[in-house]
């Protein structure tokens, strides 16, 4: 009786480790940023993430929008657009209809990256146009760069 026992406790005990080492390998790199100036009508860069694996979606989420001067907002949407490095400058690295992509606050967007920008030790750089998109504001969030699905 013993014996089962402990056969059934290291059992256990192995699937759990098993179990928090697959999550942490496909947890994906986040990268937060609060408050960050967007101008209305034009892209401005927000934050940047370097990839840990292949995975081959971003997400990224918009939590709270200000006035360009910090204060409350009932502002809901700005254009989203990640590019990354082709070697001589910052380019569109996501599919077609990804690009640029409108974020509504609160909501998570997923942007699926291009075959070339889905390596680990890529960079991608995420740019965002202000409110609807003509106001300036600043914005914060997260964006998770190494996404699975």
């Amino acid at each position: 009786m013993k014996e089962i026992l402990k056969k059934r406790l290291v059992t256990i005990g192995v699937l759990g480790i098993l179990i928090v080492l697959n999550v942490i390998s496909v947890s994906a790199t986040y990268k937060s940023f609060s408050k960050e100036f967007v101008y209305g009508n034009k892209y401005t860069m927000v934050t940047r993430a370097d990839k840990d694996s292949s995975h081959e979606y971003v997400k990224l989420l918009v939590s709270a929008m200000y006035k360009d001067d910090g204060s409350a907002s009932s502002y809901q949407r700005s254009k989203a657009a990640l590019k990354g490095w082709n070697g001589e400058s910052y380019v569109r690295c996501t599919i077609k209809s990804d690009y640029p992509q409108t974020v509504i606050k609160g909501v998570k967007a997923k942007f699926k990256l291009l075959n070339a920008y889905k390596k680990a030790g890529k960079t991608v750089k995420y740019y965002a146009k202000g409110n609807d998109p003509d106001k300036d504001c600043k914005i914060s969030g997260t964006m998770w760069i190494d996404e699975q699905e």
